[in-house]
């Protein structure tokens, strides 16, 4: 009987004591990392022939700016493009046409170069980019010619530096002889430029 009792007032001090509130659980939201960006990479390359220039194409990944210069000893056409990957390009290859050989350079800082070698003084007629298209990717288009010499040194930048000119020595004046001599048998008188004088027979 006693035990009875005991275990009714253990329930009852139970139901008696307040139930402690459960925690809520909370958890930070963490910031996504940016995505990747892929780096554009060169698909094809290919050279072709046309009657007054020759075309390099350069088939991308994606669109990038770029930049173009020519110049000379020797004659060569430099595309500055960003960091780009050209699996294989490093190696030299043929060209055809205007163009010699071709190449591709990675450089330092994230840029890349391409450096187009031509048979002689050439100009670059166009260079522009063609959006993705027609099921094509980006396309990189350089048009070549060749021109003369001339014409290649006109359009050349002008160096910023140049050499002082000389001045020549000044050579001294010669003096003419101002008492010429007179073989003639008679006094004679003769004008000169600095004034008169007489000519005496020659002992």
């Amino acid at each position: 009987m006693l035990a009875i009792v005991a275990a009714l007032g253990a329930l009852l001090g139970a139901a008696v004591l307040p139930c402690a509130p459960a925690q809520a659980q909370t958890t930070a939201a963490l910031p996504f990392p940016p995505p990747v960006q892929e780096r554009v990479s060169v698909l094809n390359a290919r050279l072709g022939l046309h009657p007054d220039k020759t075309r390099l194409v350069l088939e991308l990944t994606d669109s990038v700016p770029f930049t173009v210069s020519v110049h000379g000893s020797p004659y060569r056409v430099v595309v500055d493009l960003p960091d780009v990957s050209w699996p294989g390009g490093n190696t030299v290859m043929a060209g055809k046409g205007v163009v010699a050989r071709y190449r591709f350079e990675g450089r330092d800082g994230g840029a890349s170069r391409l450096v187009v070698e031509t048979d002689g003084p050439a100009r670059v007629v166009e260079s522009y980019l063609i959006p993705p298209r027609d099921g094509f990717k980006p396309r990189f288009v350089l048009d070549i010619a060749r021109t003369t010499p001339a014409q290649f040194a006109a359009a050349a930048p002008v160096a910023a530096t140049t050499a002082p000119r000389r001045r020549a020595a000044r050579r001294p004046a010669r003096r003419r002889a101002r008492t010429p001599s007179c073989r003639s048998p008679r006094p004679c008188r003769r004008r000169f430029r600095r004034g008169r004088r007489r000519c005496r027979k020659s002992r």
